[in-house]
Parts: C-alpha cells; structure tokens; sequence
C-alpha cells in the first residue's frame, strides 16, 4: 500500500515539504496538523494548504525526516479516531484508517534502508562534483589542479587537463568566400524590394 505521508522535497537543511493525502480542500485535517505539529519539539514552523494537499515543516537539527513523518502519522490517525473529516460525504475516498497508518509505518520500515543508500550515494556525487571553491584557500585550489602560482600547469599534467576538459580555444567558425558574401547581399528582402521597385520605375 502506498504511503500517505510523502517526503517532497527534504534537500534544504532545516525544510522539508510532504504530500499529505486528505488534506486537499479538508480545513479539519489542516487546522489539526498546524495546530498539534507545532507543539512538536524541534519544529518550528507548520504550514498546511489545502489546495495543494502539501506540508511544509521547519524545523531544528535536534529532529529527523523520519520522526517528523511520525508525528504526521500519528496526527492522521489522531484525526480518524475524532470523526474524520467531511470529505467521505462527498465521495472521495482518501480517509486514512488506523490499519492505513499500521500499513504505511511498515512500508517506511521496509524500505527506509534502501532510501537511506540512495540518499548518502547522490549527496557524495554532489559534494564530490560541486565544490565550493570560494572557501578554499589558494594553495589547496593550486594543488587540486596540479598546477603551480609562478609556473602555470606542469607539462605532465597539461595532456591529462586537455584531455579531461579539452582545448583551452574557441571553435573555429566556418569560413565564407567573398563571392558568397556578395551573393548573400542580394538574397535578402530589403534588397529584393529595391530591385523590383527599380525595375518597374524604369519600365
């Protein structure tokens, strides 16, 4: 079954945004989430929209992902065991059940390892490929590229830079002979317009 509290967005320190389903257009559900989340230590923020169905949270380090979700769940089944909300009258069956959110505390804990694999791969990725070369100092910069402040790039590592990132040139534009640059003077309409207009003068 799938998850009723999805983590969106989780890459900005100390903001996360989640897909809660129920709460489009339910204003109980909303009003239950911002007013109990916000008495959680650690957050500090709790912002629901009904319009979109999203959860956005701010909070400390002192508290995880994880344990924010857990408090999400646990106030979803707070809100089925007060009645619910309106919307099983209009047809739209997204209530979440006590059994829903037994179902959806396995899933997490099922597949929190592999998610918790791929997440420490693609930040070691990004860390390794976008350094911040602002904050590093000029000897470590210098050593990183092999090169030397009086002395440029070794001639050793010359072939391994050209070969990494390529020449250090622009491309060579394409070269136009001089009768096709008189030939393309009398392709354009400007040109066009002038002759035909001389034309009928003379006749």
């Amino acid at each position: 079954m799938d998850p009723f509290v999805i983590p969106l967005h989780t890459t900005v320190r100390g903001r996360a945004r989640f897909r809660v389903i129920g709460l489009f257009r339910d204003p109980k559900l909303k009003a239950c989430l911002e007013q109990n989340l916000i008495t959680t230590p650690g957050i500090t923020a709790v912002m629901a929209n009904i319009l979109t169905g999203n959860l956005l949270v701010l909070f400390d380090d002192d508290i995880t992902i994880d344990a924010i979700t857990d408090h999400i769940l646990a106030n979803l089944n707070l809100q089925t065991q007060l009645g619910g909300s309106d919307r099983q009258s209009q047809g739209i069956h997204e209530s979440v059940t006590k059994q829903n959110v037994t179902s959806i505390f396995s899933y997490r804990s099922t597949h929190s390892a592999h998610q918790q694999s791929a997440s420490l791969g693609s930040s070691k990725a990004q860390v390794k490929s976008q350094q911040n070369w602002h904050t590093l100092s000029k000897n470590s910069i210098l050593k990183s590229l092999g090169a030397s402040i009086t002395d440029g790039l070794s001639k050793a590592s010359v072939p391994v830079q050209r070969a990494r990132y390529g020449s250090n040139a622009f491309p060579e534009a394409a070269q136009r002979s001089k009768l096709g640059i008189l030939g393309e003077q009398f392709i354009s309409l400007p040109v066009g317009l002038l002759g035909v207009s001389s034309n009928i003068s003379i006749a």
